[in-house]
């Protein structure tokens, strides 16, 4: 991600509308690993849920990018029509 696009990221993540998909995708992770977190060591489910929320955190940057430069070609075409 470019350094312009990282710093409008950075200052959209204290948003609310960010804290709410925060908010959904901590729920979402809990609701799916909740059968694992019986079976599996606690160390284990520690590190599965880590991972989890990593793979979150990539895709919702990457979401984040993937919108943001969708908006800017959409501008681009509207102005040049």
């Amino acid at each position: 991600m470019g350094q312009y696009i990282d710093r409008l990221y950075e200052a959209q993540a204290d948003e609310a509308a960010f804290q709410q998909l925060d908010k959904m995708i901590t729920e979402k992770v809990n609701k799916c690993l909740n059968d694992y977190r019986e079976t599996l060591p606690a160390l284990d489910f520690e590190k599965v849920r880590d991972a989890a929320f990593s793979a979150a955190a990539v895709s919702k940057r990457a979401a984040f990018e993937i919108g943001f430069m969708t908006a800017v070609r959409l501008i681009l075409e509207c102005r040049d029509r």
